[in-house]
Formats: structure tokens, C-alpha cells, sequence
């Protein structure tokens, strides 16, 4: 069973295309398991991935193993992560020296 009404959620795991949607809302208080083969690909992009803290839309489907987010689509990319500079080398110090 499953209804075309959209539901907003957030990705709170996700791991090798599948994972886990927190959908927003107080009618269902379990997360929902998405498969990548209910992501919609994104164009220019080669996979179907989903990042934690990703905002999506899917449309809420009852399955044999319970709930399962179909049609899934990114609606707000995954925050911007600043990049950590490589440390820099430090010097060598000899064995003795202080």
C-alpha cells in the first residue's frame, strides 16, 4: 500500500545507497528505510546516493518489512562541510635535543 501524498524527511544514516529517512511530522515516529533503487537520480550525477542531514521528499510506501521511502528526491543538498588543511609537517627532532 501507499499513498502519492509527499512527505519531507531528513536522511539520519545512509550507507552504500540505502538508509534511513526521519520524516517530519508526529503521524509516524519511526524512521524509514530507503533503498537506492527509490532515489531518483540526480542529472549529471553517475550514482544514486544520499548523505546524513540531506532534507528529501518521498512518498510514503507499507511494505511486507514495514515502512519503505519510494520516489525519494533531495530537496536540500547536504550542508557544506569545511575541508580540514592537512597538518603540517613537523620538524625532526634528534634523540638528545630539546
Amino acid at each position: 500500500m501507499s499513498t502519492d501524498e509527499r512527505r519531507t524527511g531528513t536522511v539520519v544514516w545512509s550507507n552504500n545507497g540505502r538508509g534511513y529517512i526521519h520524516p517530519d511530522g508526529e503521524d509516524i515516529t519511526e524512521n524509514v528505510y530507503v533503498c537506492w533503487t527509490f532515489i531518483r537520480k540526480v542529472p549529471g550525477k553517475r550514482w544514486r546516493t544520499l548523505y546524513a542531514e540531506q532534507r528529501v521528499s518521498f512518498i510514503l510506501a507499507e511494505t511486507e518489512k514495514g515502512p519503505q521511502a519510494h520516489d525519494v528526491v533531495v530537496i536540500r543538498p547536504t550542508p557544506e562541510v569545511k575541508t580540514v588543511q592537512p597538518r603540517q609537517k613537523l620538524p625532526q627532532t634528534r634523540k638528545g635535543e630539546g
